[in-house]
């Protein structure tokens, strides 16, 4: 079944669904229409054959017109990054939060400390200059 798009005008969309159920197919057409200059912001850490072939399929499923950011944990600061740069035609896709938290637990952090970076991302997410 196909999902509606979201609404072009929406500055922020939060997709989720189960894993390989379309969610990042469905970002990637809503980036497309959005902005000139996309940013794909990849947390996930390539460990296995099993990740390598997912990575393989976002790169295949991306195409062209893609500018890959690789960052398994500071995120806030590559999105801050973004915020400096005087460009407002472009748009950020964050793909997967799932993979971040992850690399979080793995890095030994609090879980107090896991909520905060989890809040400070979610307000640079929803307060950035371009769409999210």
């Amino acid at each position: 079944m196909d999902a509606p798009l979201p609404s072009l005008l929406d500055p922020h969309i939060f997709i989720v669904g189960g894993m390989s159920s379309g969610k990042s197919a469905i970002a990637l057409k809503w980036a497309e229409m959005v902005a000139q200059k996309r940013y794909y912001l990849a947390p996930c850490r390539v460990v296995d054959e099993e990740m390598a072939r997912r990575v393989a399929h976002h790169k295949k499923e991306r195409g062209p017109g893609w500018l890959l950011l690789e960052e398994p944990i500071e995120l806030e600061e590559t999105i801050r990054a973004l915020y400096d740069e005087k460009d407002d035609t472009k748009v950020l896709l964050l793909d997967c939060l799932s993979s971040w938290l992850c690399n979080l637990m793995e890095e030994g952090l609090a879980e107090t400390a896991i909520y905060d970076r989890m809040r400070t991302l979610a307000s640079l997410l929803f307060d950035a200059p371009f769409p999210t």
